[in-house]
């Protein structure tokens, strides 16, 4: 905490209730039990959709989101630029009459806390209360919905805190060598934010409140899901006081899908930057394909495998990095995936090192992977699902997905019988798929020789 945030602190307000007079009550006007995930879902008067889970995992938890489509994909690039920290500004500014200071010398001793976030393609609430703090907990995400605050002075100091941060990461070699990947993948691509000094200062803070209010104007337009230690009859009388009471319109958004605009092609970078005598390197894989469960399943299935491999083959044979990883992603809504393998090593390495990935994954697309990648990675998938089952997070995720019309949940016995499912023949093809080198990046990350970073 900062000297201003220390003096913020001491000269707040001192609240006695977040809502000291309630709003006009709706009412629960449905409620239908699902069996098969042991949940209830209700409709409220205002149109509302609610989904709750009792659970006893926790005795002092109850997990809430709530999600809705649109988010910056609604806006215009030179609209998002200027708007893009509009979550923040909004949270930093605190709530009704209250400043953040005030906040939290409201919340001290208490367990709850709420956050709003805007992404590309929807906005969100998620949070946690204790059970004895629930209705403060519903108060205030009754207040993110129709009392956000605007504050000047709040939003100064957050840009001012804010830029001198930026500046630093900036123009560390980490800062330099992502700048430099994003423009030879996305300089084309008008969506694409150069997140510097520049774009922080830039943040208009009438624009980006406005922007919090009509992304959150319309209550119906969210999932609100609850999970944890849940008193029905409470959370009935909360839910008819402080959701039921949200406005809400017959008008729901749906997140528009712009073209990324990637640069397609075998694309090399090499930034030169920082003195520290180690070299990074990214061999990253992109393409389209149709998304399903099982093509996610398949491409995670090759994450595991390939990292598997990679780790005893850079790692532990040839004792070239300390670490290796892959992640993978496939996103639903564009189709499209990306499987990035990432290392640190010495410089003089590069070249060997590159060369022996490349040596395995044509290994993984000619021949089928051995028994035991596949047996451990079925285990793995089996035994991280069984642990999750008893957590509210978990559920709270499952729950937020099977609420969304347009998303098709996988059910917990079809994902079981997917994981038992996985071939050998099924890595073979992902790898095939998935590992395309006519259209991937290789990005090199050096000490500095030069004083400035080269590109090729």
């Amino acid at each position: 905490m900062t000297q201003q945030q220390v003096t913020a602190y001491q000269d707040s307000q001192v609240i006695q209730q977040l809502m000291p007079e309630k709003p006009k009550t709706g009412s629960v006007i449905s409620k239908v039990y699902d069996e098969k995930l042991d949940s209830h879902i209700w409709m409220l008067s205002n149109g509302v959709k609610v989904v709750l889970k009792q659970t006893n995992f926790k005795h002092d938890e109850i997990q809430f989101s709530a999600r809705a489509n649109g988010g910056y994909s609604l806006l215009e690039p030179e609209a998002m630029a200027k708007t893009i920290m509009a979550a923040n500004i909004v949270e930093m500014s605190g709530i009704a009459n209250y400043t953040l200071a005030d906040i939290a010398k409201f919340s001290k001793g208490k367990q709850f806390w709420l956050r709003t976030k805007i992404n590309n393609d929807n906005q969100s609430i998620n949070g946690s209360s204790s059970v004895k703090d629930i209705e403060h907990f519903m108060q205030m995400l009754h207040l993110k919905f129709v009392a956000p605050r605007k504050d000047k002075k709040a939003f100064d100091s957050y840009i001012s805190r804010v830029e001198s941060s930026i500046i630093d990461r900036f123009n560390s070699p980490q800062g330099v060598f992502s700048e430099q990947i994003r423009l030879k993948q996305y300089s084309h691509n008008s969506r694409s934010i150069k997140f510097d000094a520049d774009i922080v200062n830039n943040q208009d803070l009438d624009k980006s409140y406005r922007f919090y209010q009509k992304r959150f104007s319309n209550a119906a337009m969210f999932n609100f899901i609850f999970v944890g230690n849940i008193d029905f009859l409470q959370m009935e009388m909360l839910l008819s006081t402080y959701i039921a009471s949200l406005p809400t319109i017959d008008k729901y958004d749906k997140a528009i899908i712009h073209d990324n605009l990637r640069t397609k092609g075998k694309l090399t970078v090499k930034v030169e930057k920082g003195l520290v005598p180690k070299a990074t390197v990214l061999i990253n894989f992109y393409g389209d394909s149709l998304w399903s469960h099982k093509n996610q399943m398949n491409l995670n299935a090759l994450e595991y495998v390939l990292s598997s491999i990679l780790r005893e083959r850079i790692r532990e044979e040839k004792s070239g990095v300390y670490g290796i990883n892959v992640k993978s992603a496939f996103s639903r809504l564009r189709n499209q995936y990306s499987t990035n393998i990432s290392f640190t090593c010495d410089p003089n390495r590069i070249e060997e090192l590159v060369a022996e990935i490349h040596k395995v994954i044509k290994k993984l697309k000619v021949r089928q992977t051995e028994d035991k990648y596949i047996d451990n990675y079925i285990a793995q998938k089996l035994k991280s699902r069984e642990s999750k089952l008893t957590t509210n997070g978990f559920w709270k995720h499952y729950l937020q997905w099977n609420a969304d019309v347009n998303y098709q949940q996988l059910g917990l016995n079809e994902f079981v019988s997917l994981v038992h499912n996985m071939q050998k023949e099924d890595v073979k093809d992902a790898a095939n798929s998935y590992l395309n080198i006519d259209d991937s990046l290789t990005a090199t990350l050096l000490p500095q020789t030069t004083t400035k970073a080269s590109e090729n």
